[in-house]
């Protein structure tokens, strides 16, 4: 019917705007302090008078800045995406009232962006 191809737009375009596209918006964060980390940790920096280099990052071992960034991205993913996943089963919907349930799975789904401002910030 009708009211079920707008549902599966609208699951569609839900996973796409509030899930994936934060999901790469957050990956490229991580990525870019992991990045900023290690050209950190690669360069050697000398002080003005030539003595040794400086160790830099010495807080963030080679490697660990990666694992922790994986895992703040897959800890505020999964726990909200089978939220979604439960808000939005289209075997239990009405295909005529979705608003009752939009507000919810936008948040769970909006999360992986969300979750490394506010416990980052």
């Amino acid at each position: 019917s009708d009211a079920a191809h707008h549902y599966i737009a609208f699951l569609t375009a839900t996973c796409l705007i509030f899930f994936l596209i934060p999901v790469c918006i957050a990956s490229s964060f991580y990525y870019s302090i992991i990045d900023h980390v290690d050209r950190l940790a690669n360069s050697e920096t000398r002080e003005e008078n030539g003595n040794s280099a400086t160790d830099c990052c010495t807080w963030a071992p080679k490697g660990n800045v990666a694992k922790v960034g994986l895992g703040c991205l897959l800890a505020s993913t999964l726990p909200f995406l089978a939220y979604s996943i439960v808000c939005l089963n289209p075997m239990k919907s009405d295909f005529n009232n979705v608003s009752y349930v939009v507000v919810p799975v936008i948040i769970s789904r909006f999360s992986p962006l969300l979750n490394p401002v506010f416990y980052i910030w």
